[in-house]
Order: structure tokens, then C-alpha cells, then sequence
């Protein structure tokens, strides 16, 4: 068995991408702080959000209201996006909604932008699956990319029951603020993948191999101990209600969910998605209560639960 292991090992090493076998760990790193305190959080539920020029005026009334003082001109702010695979949308970040972020944010004076993200290790190097998306198209000039393959990674220790270190890129830690643009689905191995799924695109790619091994719902809970996001915005316009996280089967919800609190946004998410589900006959493993799910029964257990997740606000067209 401990040959066979080893000759794994050692295929796994010769025939791998390239570019991994320069992606090195240089240096330990302390988990970061979220900028945004646990009492300033709020949950927006953006209803009947198909129209992307909408979802940005309405995000500026709640932006000017709730977090301008977050974000200010001088902060260097990291947008972590979804390229697990050249997949389109809702697989990966939809370019227009990447666009729409960052020309939000520019309006707002907020020019030291970064966006990034590391894929999978069948999709690597990142920044072709960046170019193949439409990724680097969308920025446009407003923003650099990071494709985290390119760069520094340190390990993190975390107090987590499944983990005790997190190696991720250096650029996690030393940004100022961390915007997580998810979108919503499900997924075969995790049953959802919502904003704390994302930060698995802050794991070093080979240490993504244990991450899947067992295990992996705690898990993907645990990464928000090392670094947490300011602020989350999960596109679900459209979601997969099957499959996933690179193909399935479709349905429009027409929802977008914004707030401070990563754990809270997947609360709101979730319930859209069970709805999806539901109407559509294809419930599955879901439960109607969120905490039947690992992920949220997890972030419970690690004291992850926020106030704010009793304060969803709701918001629709007819209310503009």
C-alpha cells in the first residue's frame, strides 16, 4: 500500500502543470482581520435582480448608507472571483458582472483594484482561464489580475477542528479589503458552493488534494478562520440546481445577496437555492433547515454565526 502511495505520489509530481512546480510556500502568515465588525453587518436580498444596471444603483443607495467608510480611495482591495474552470457563468464569474463591480467602484474613487483567483489544477494556469472567460477582457485597464499561481503563497495556522494550516497567496493577507464575488450552485462534492466555497480558491492547488479527501464541507467552513472576506456578493441570476461546480442544470433566480457577513450571505443564498430546487423538483440532499447542511452546522460549531443573519433586508424592483 505505502508503494502504491508513493508511485501516486510520484506521478502526481512529474506529470503535473508546469507551473506548479514553481509554486512554492515562502514564509508563515497570521489569519486575516475582516475590516467590517460583526455589528456594522447586514444581509441585502436583491429580488428580481435580472438587470445588472439595477443591481448597481440599488448597491449604491445600501453602499452609501452601510459601507463607504469600509472602502475608501487609498485601500487596495482584492476581488476574488470564481475561475475554478473556463466554464461560462454560471460555472465562473460572469464577465459583466465583473465589469459592473469594478466601474461601481471606480466611480467610488476605489482604483487600487485587484482581481484574482487560482483554478483548479486540470485548469491551470490561471490567467489563460482568465483570457478564455472574457476575465481580462472585463477589466478593461480598472483593475490588474492576479492569478494566484503567478505569486507568493504562506501558510496560515487557523484554529480549525478539521484544519491547523491554510496556505494561501500572500496578496490574501496584504490587501487592504477582500470583495468575494460568488455565484450560486450546488456541488457534487460539497452540496453548495456559496461565498465561504469560494476561499478555496485562496488554497495552494496541491493542498487541495487533502482538502477533498474527507472531510471537506468542515472544511471549506474552517478557510473563513484564515481569511475572511469584507464583504460578499453572490450572484445568483442565474444558479445551478443540479451538478455542479462546472456544469448542470439551470434556473434563473433572478437574486443577487450582498453583506459583511459571509456566512450570513450563504444563509440567504441557500434558502434561494433550496426554492430553486424545490420548484423544480430536484431537492435532493437539501434540507429546508440550513443547519441540516454541514457547511452551516460547521460555521455554528466554530462560532461563525453573526447577528446579522436575523437581519436579511429585502429588496425588489417595485421598491426602487
Amino acid at each position: 500500500m505505502k508503494f502504491l502511495k508513493l508511485i501516486y505520489a510520484l506521478r502526481r509530481r512529474l506529470f503535473r502543470p508546469a507551473i506548479l512546480q514553481k509554486m512554492v510556500v515562502e514564509g508563515t502568515g497570521l489569519p486575516r482581520t475582516r475590516s467590517t465588525p460583526p455589528e456594522t453587518s447586514r444581509i441585502f436580498h436583491l429580488k428580481e435582480a435580472g438587470n445588472l444596471e439595477w443591481i448597481f444603483e440599488i448597491l449604491e443607495k445600501i453602499w452609501e448608507e452601510h459601507w463607504s467608510s469600509f472602502f475608501l480611495p487609498h485601500h487596495g482591495i482584492l476581488i476574488k472571483i470564481n475561475l475554478n474552470t473556463a466554464d461560462p457563468y454560471p460555472a465562473s464569474t460572469d464577465p459583466r458582472m465583473i465589469e459592473g463591480l469594478l466601474r461601481f467602484l471606480h466611480k467610488r474613487n476605489c482604483r487600487r483594484l485587484w482581481v484574482g483567483d487560482c483554478s483548479s489544477i486540470r485548469a491551470v494556469p490561471t490567467r489563460k482561464v482568465a483570457e478564455k472567460t472574457g476575465i481580462i477582457e472585463a477589466l478593461s485597464g480598472m483593475a490588474s489580475f492576479l492569478a494566484f499561481d503567478e505569486g507568493p503563497w504562506v501558510s496560515v495556522p487557523i484554529q480549525g477542528h478539521c484544519l491547523e494550516k491554510v496556505v494561501v497567496p500572500r496578496v490574501a493577507l496584504e490587501a487592504d479589503r477582500i470583495i468575494s464575488l460568488a455565484n450560486m450552485k450546488t456541488h457534487i462534492e460539497s452540496d453548495f458552493s456559496l461565498g465561504m466555497k469560494l476561499a478555496v480558491g485562496f488554497v495552494h492547488p496541491l493542498e487541495r488534494f487533502a482538502l477533498h479527501r474527507a472531510h471537506l464541507r468542515e472544511k471549506i467552513a474552517e478557510l473563513s478562520l484564515a481569511v475572511p472576506p469584507d464583504l460578499t456578493i453572490i450572484d445568483g441570476r442565474t444558479a445551478f440546481i443540479t451538478g455542479g461546480p462546472d456544469r448542470g442544470e439551470t434556473a434563473r433566480c433572478e437574486t443577487v445577496i450582498v453583506g459583511t457577513d459571509v456566512v450570513g450571505a450563504d444563509l440567504a443564498a441557500y434558502g434561494v437555492l433550496f426554492e430553486a430546487k424545490k420548484k423544480n423538483n430536484q431537492i435532493g440532499s437539501f434540507t429546508e433547515d440550513p443547519f441540516g447542511m454541514i457547511q452551516f452546522a460547521h460555521a455554528k460549531k466554530l462560532g461563525l454565526i453573526e447577528p446579522s443573519t436575523t437581519r436579511t433586508i429585502s429588496v425588489s424592483l417595485k421598491d426602487d
